[in-house]
């Protein structure tokens, strides 16, 4: 996820700076994130590389839940940050596969509204179907003191106001606003 992080910033920077050139090497990291970092339907996996496993992923699971949020969260503030040059990120899809941010986003929503009791669990989210060996928990929700870790996920808001998605909607319509 610091890769995906960095190219955000250079973003941020070859926009404030109007380098155009800076700039377009941002969107080639941002398209390069999604041809290779997802699977087809959505899983992350560049936190799951072979022996990576003290934090309890291997290659074949998928990414642990925290560091999957913040890739996402960089290349949706990427998309974001595009829109306003005037070019489209968000729309921007894998051209093997056809996968797309929205993909991954809609893979990881569900596990966003994870609750250890399945009363409470949203969006069918279950830690049977989380694709890590970490422990699965749930998001900050209203009513419940928040964590400084839950503060970064206010992307989901972001990308929801873009893409007008169902799942996303549930996500943000049951989660605390920070």
């Amino acid at each position: 996820n610091w890769g995906i992080m960095a190219s955000e910033a250079r973003m941020a920077i070859a926009i404030f700076n109007n380098n155009n050139a800076q700039f377009n090497e941002a969107i080639l990291d941002y398209k390069f994130f999604i041809e290779k970092s997802f699977k087809p339907f959505g899983k992350y996996l560049e936190t799951c590389r072979l022996g990576n496993e003290q934090i309890g992923c291997n290659s074949t699971a998928g990414g642990d839940l925290p560091h999957s949020q913040m890739t996402l969260q960089a290349l949706t503030a990427m998309a974001e940050m595009a829109k306003k040059q005037g070019v489209d990120l968000y729309g921007y899809k894998d051209p093997v596969d056809g996968h797309s941010l929205l993909t991954t986003l809609t893979y990881h929503a569900p596990f966003m509204g994870y609750n250890d009791d399945p009363a409470k669990s949203r969006l069918g989210a279950s830690k049977e179907k989380w694709p890590c060996l970490t422990k699965l928990s749930g998001p900050c929700v209203a009513g419940q003191q928040c964590s400084n870790s839950d503060l970064i996920f206010a992307f989901w808001e972001m990308a929801y106001n873009h893409y007008q998605n169902p799942v996303l909607k549930s996500l943000v319509e049951n989660r605390a606003r920070p």
